[in-house]
């Protein structure tokens, strides 16, 4: 499963992060590029952390947790600043955001760009709060195994939407507007969910919390993402 989120991160950054000068994407402010190393860093570490479980090399593991609890400190405030930043770019591009999303060309349609923007926006904070939440549980909890390493991989998996956002607009996956980044999400908790079915006979507590809560967190964010304070909340952004 870790191998899995970094094949996502890498698949949906390559043509703008990871192979720029292949590419040759539209230019990104210095803060985008620290935002993707930071999150890169995090995605690269709980691969190396699993393999050094699966290797019994758990002395390492236990010490490059250190560095992972590190990276579980700034990677919100990383996405947090990516996010804040996301309408200004979209309103210095010249774009109107009273006009329709389809002009990203992004396979949004339907809603006005400040709608959009705006379900980006909470959708990534109600994100990067559950990242904090889920990851940071897993941490204090390091001497559950069971727990930790359910959070700490729950945690990861909140935090793909972008990636997944990226992927979605390749010709066959129909766009950010169509069902692919949902359906790709919950395809990853409920493999969680039938392994411990399988596994242990019936779902793990962490694996019911660090499913419910990104869940019903994120439908908080795109509920407030609709409303006069959301929308205005957005605006200002820029």
């Amino acid at each position: 499963m870790s191998v899995v989120t970094l094949l996502i991160v890498v698949s949906g950054f390559t043509p703008t992060l990871y192979l720029r000068p292949v590419f040759n994407p539209p230019a990104i402010p210095g803060y985008l590029f620290l935002h993707g190393i930071t999150l890169t860093a995090w995605f690269v570490w709980l691969c190396v952390q699993t393999l050094l479980i699966q290797s019994g090399r758990t002395a390492m593991h236990r010490r490059l947790g250190v560095a992972g609890a590190v990276l579980a400190a700034i990677v919100p405030f990383a996405g947090l600043m990516a996010t804040s930043g996301a309408v200004g770019r979209l309103t210095a591009s010249g774009l109107d955001l009273n006009g329709d999303a389809s002009v990203l060309g992004i396979g949004v349609n339907g809603v006005s760009l400040l709608q959009f923007a705006s379900g980006v926006v909470w959708g990534n904070i109600a994100n990067a709060i559950s990242f904090a939440v889920l990851a940071w549980t897993g941490i204090l909890l390091r001497r559950r195994t069971a727990a930790h390493k359910r959070l700490m991989l729950l945690a990861t998996v909140a935090i793909l939407g972008p990636a997944l956002a990226r992927l979605a607009r390749l010709p066959y996956f129909g766009g950010e507007g169509g069902p692919f980044i949902l359906i790709v999400a919950l395809t990853l908790l409920a493999i969680v969910i039938v392994h411990d079915v399988v596994t242990m006979r019936k779902v793990h507590p962490a694996t019911v919390f660090g499913v419910a809560f990104p869940l019903a967190l994120f439908s908080l964010g795109t509920a407030i993402s609709t409303t006069a304070f959301g929308l205005d909340f957005v605006r200002r952004l820029q």
